[in-house]
């Protein structure tokens, strides 16, 4: 057995390092995402090949030898128990363009809950734009004929009765919690609802401002254990009229929904729960 060793190890160092095991996904492919709004968003979306796969984890990092240490410093999704193989959008840290590249792999999960080993390390790299901002197709569907103004910071966009979708993706319908947040400055405070921003496909979540019942004020929606649920706090419908910028925000952690304006809570809910998924209907504002 002496002799035998050293022929394994020289076997093994031999072996093409490039050859994947079975089940290790293949055909990586970073893709840039366009969005109709023209905005320079960078974003981009991620697809492979795997068979049986029921779940996936991809990491993004900012060099290769982080990568290869299993480092995801842009972005760790984290186990995803999903057969989705294509249009896997990216959600870390922003990619500023005109570095020399990012690197990112992918390993999958199947039925009986084994992981494959990590795909072969791929690199993109985020060009910067050629083309005039205005032209750039972007993943955004709009309605009507809004504009852009100044903003709070930078633009924003002044809606004017039009509608902004957005396309389903994962990130809009998380289980454990989510936070709905948006700066406004409503031109006229109706006594009715006010809606900033809903997604509407079974499984409701919608921040509003409006009238509901006994107050007027700022309103939330969420299905929590299979259960539609409505909760709102009284608001100075005045203070949010005044012509200002208002910083709006719902929160819910699982175990208490949060009502913000300005930075400062105005109500609170107990409730414990996993809110529903729903479908893969766009969100609007």
């Amino acid at each position: 057995m002496k002799h035998l060793l050293p022929f394994l190890s020289l076997f093994a160092f031999l072996a093409p390092a490039s050859q994947a095991a079975p089940g290790t996904p293949g055909g990586l492919a970073a893709n840039r995402i366009d969005n109709h709004l023209g905005l320079t968003f960078h974003d981009y979306s991620f697809s492979w090949k795997a068979i049986n796969q029921v779940g996936y984890q991809v990491i993004v990092a900012s060099d290769e030898q982080k990568l290869a240490a299993g480092v995801g410093d842009l972005w760790d999704s984290g186990l995803q128990r999903s057969d989705k193989q294509s249009g896997v959008l990216y959600r870390g840290q922003a990619l500023p363009p005109g570095q020399k590249g990012f690197w990112w792999k992918v390993r999958t999960w199947d039925k009986e809950g084994s992981p494959s080993q990590w795909s072969e390390a791929s690199r993109f790299q985020v060009s910067v734009a050629s083309r005039k901002v205005s032209r750039l197709s972007r993943l955004t569907t709009v309605t009507g004929k809004p504009r852009f103004v100044a903003g709070k910071i930078g633009q924003a966009i002044q809606l004017g009765g039009a509608e902004v979708s957005a396309v389903d993706y994962e990130g809009l319908r998380s289980t454990q919690g989510t936070t709905i947040a948006a700066w406004v400055n409503p031109k006229g405070i109706a006594g009715g609802w006010q809606c900033i921003y809903r997604k509407e496909d079974g499984a409701r979540r919608l921040l509003a401002i409006g009238q509901e019942g006994p107050f007027w004020g700022v309103w939330s929606g969420f299905v929590i254990n299979g259960r539609y649920l409505e909760y709102g706090a009284p608001f100075d419908r005045k203070v949010l009229g005044d012509g200002q910028w208002h910083h709006l925000a719902v929160s819910y952690n699982g175990a208490e929904l949060a009502l913000y304006v300005d930075g400062r809570s105005i109500g609170k809910k107990p409730v414990r729960g996993s809110l529903g998924n729903g479908g893969d209907a766009p969100a609007y504002l």
